[in-house]
């Protein structure tokens, strides 16, 4: 009889189990030739028994249990004059010789390859061997159990990889060191005279456990619990494990905001506190201590008065460091991965430094930060920019003028909700100064409609409450719009009286705007020789001509999911009247490119063209 029933799986999976084997052998073949320098004959070995020998187990577990169970076949083995243990025996011997083969002939395949050219003795044999047949017979095992659990499986194989990956990342727990991810461990093929006894008792125990539970669903209520198990699930089922799901989620989120990352700071610095904001700043060769300290003074200041007014009540700490590298109107956040705080960097030793729109950009990023980055989001985005740049420019009217200039130049035909709403595509189109300066002038706009009390009020609303760094934050999104109908202003109305405002700049700042030439920025992506490579030409002409106008050309690759680019991550290229930029890309490609330039008038870089783009 169990002739008979080996007869009858080799019949039925035959097929696909020659199909297995013949990919075994070519991914076999190509891990060998990849391997050729690796280090010795067996280290093909590991890799091929973490790819293919596990996908060989699961496909041999899924052909013998499964899908037996799942079609109800086994009910007509039932039937026959066979013991049930005696079915259940020849599919796990069967799966675990045919799952054990390749790995056989692999192993034998890599000793005939290191003869006469490796010392390989049969101690060293002997480790190899038991490591990766014990690991393959522990992999069969729970592969052979996981199929006794039919509808059931899936939620078992997903459960052990998330509890595997939270303990990775969370608990922070070596999963390496776990018996079976051992015997499969990186020195496989160059261990050759300790045998690692533990990991292989360990392991063995996993499987013989594995394997217990698989016999008893085999055999418990004369085989009623495994054929009830393949049914397929129930709507109930269902529902309970989509809610499981939802329950890891959140757990997951509640684990990750309670991960609390060390606080930056500097070893050597200036350092400045003014209540409850801390601003240190480090010095540098071209930047000594006394200017350090002043600047460290006066950021403190700025940041408390700031957090005040805000009516945040948590602690600032924020920290400045001085670049040679950039221009004095460019100011980058160090991104932090393993410490939290705020670290700013900008030429601080240049005597152009625009200190106006460094104050601005650092309340910005403060801002950034105590919001959890959701200040800088659609639709917060235009009300925290231009709330910092008024803040920062009320007391000194000079520079609201300017910026009104600024806003006139920009929207030469008015401003509307849209723009407003869609603010990283108006940032986009307008470039950072010119944006900044936009929102400034629909912050003044809420003064004027609101009073500085209720823009207060709105602010506090919208920003003093920090959002928990979890999924509880997608729930508590502020809103500026709804801030503004709280206080019984549309967004419309915001545009229209906005654009009110800047026609009357536009009149009153006629003289400045007069000596800002009218500029014809463009660019084309035209084709190589042979139609598949493009470059990228650009050009720059002034009304009335001049000759060697300077600008700036900043461009950036697009991905199938990018959305916004920040200008500091776009490569720059100087060029005058007329160039190709030192790119060339193949059809398809997308992109952004600015056409940038300095203007003495606005003092600011203004952004002339700003354009997406795709080689066809």
């Amino acid at each position: 009889m169990t002739r008979a029933l080996l007869r009858k799986e080799l019949r039925e999976h035959g097929v696909v189990l020659g199909a297995l084997y013949l990919l075994q052998a070519l991914v076999f073949l190509g891990q060998r030739w990849r391997g050729d320098d690796g280090g010795g004959a067996f280290v093909p070995l590991r890799p091929f028994v973490l790819s293919m020998g596990a996908l060989g187990a699961l496909v041999v577990s899924n052909r013998l249990v499964v899908r037996e169970y799942a079609g109800r076949t086994q009910l007509f083995l039932e039937t026959l004059p066979v013991a049930r243990w005696r079915v259940a025996l020849v599919k796990f011997s069967l799966g675990a010789a045919a799952a054990l083969l390749p790995v056989a002939l692999a192993f034998v395949s890599c000793a005939l390859s290191a003869r006469g050219t490796e010392p390989v003795t049969a101690r060293y044999l002997a480790i190899v061997g038991a490591r990766t047949g014990v690991a393959m017979l522990v992999v069969f095992a729970f592969a052979f159990m996981a199929g006794m659990l039919g509808r059931y499986r899936l939620g078992l194989w997903l459960m052990l990889l998330l509890t595997a990956f939270t303990l990775e990342e969370k608990a922070k727990l070596p999963l390496r060191q776990v018996a079976l991810l051992r015997l499969l461990g990186e020195d496989l093929p160059f261990e050759r005279h300790v045998f690692p006894v533990e990991a292989l008792w360990a392991a063995g125990a996993f499987g013989l456990g594995c394997l217990a539970v698989a016999a008893a669903l085999a055999l418990a209520r004369e085989g009623a619990v495994a054929t009830f198990l393949a049914q397929r699930m129930t709507s109930r089922e269902k529902v309970f494990f989509v809610g499981l799901s939802f329950a890891y989620v959140g757990m997951w989120a509640v684990i990750d905001a309670r991960e609390v990352r060390p606080t930056f700071d500097l070893v050597d610095g200036r350092r400045a506190q003014v209540g409850r904001s801390t601003v240190g700043v480090a010095p540098s060769q071209a930047w000594r201590a006394a200017p350090a300290q002043q600047a460290a003074d006066r950021a403190a200041q700025l940041l408390e008065s700031f957090r005040e007014w805000l009516g945040i009540d948590a602690s600032v700490r924020l920290f400045l460091l001085p670049s040679q590298e950039l221009d004095p109107d460019v100011f980058l956040r160090a991104g932090l991965p393993k410490t939290d705080g705020v670290v700013i960097q900008a030429a601080l030793a240049d005597p152009a430094l625009d200190v106006q729109a460094m104050d601005a950009f650092i309340l910005g990023e403060y801002l950034n930060w105590y919001s959890r980055e959701r200040a800088a989001r659609e639709p917060m985005a235009w009300f925290a920019q231009g709330l910092v740049r008024w803040w920062v420019d009320r007391r000194t009217p000079g520079f609201l003028q300017l910026d009104h200039a600024r806003a006139a130049f920009a929207l030469p035909h008015g401003l509307t909700a849209r723009d407003i709403r869609q603010w990283a595509t108006t940032q986009e189109r307008l470039g950072e100064c010119v944006s900044a300066a936009v929102a400034e002038r629909l912050t003044e706009t809420l003064v004027d409609r609101l009073g500085e009390a209720r823009l207060r009020l709105g602010a506090q609303k919208a920003l003093a409450q920090r959002p928990p760094d979890d999924v509880r934050g997608t729930w508590t999104n502020p809103d500026p719009e709804r801030v503004l109908g709280e206080a019984g202003l549309t967004l419309d109305e915001l545009a229209a009286a906005a654009g009110g405002a800047l026609d009357a700049d536009r009149a009153a700042q006629s003289a400045a705007l007069a000596g800002v030439p009218h500029w014809d920025a463009g660019f084309e992506v035209a084709p190589l020789e042979g139609g598949n490579v493009f470059e990228l030409r650009h050009h720059l002409a002034a009304t009335p001509p001049a000759e060697g106008v300077a600008y700036s050309v900043r461009y950036q690759l697009l991905g199938p999911w990018t959305t916004w680019v920040p200008r500091s991550a776009m490569a720059r290229y100087d060029s005058t009247d007329h160039g190709v930029l030192p790119l060339t890309v193949d059809r398809g490609s997308r992109g952004l490119l600015c056409i940038e330039r300095f203007e003495p008038a606005l003092q600011c870089t203004v952004r002339l063209l700003a354009q997406r783009w795709e080689a066809r």
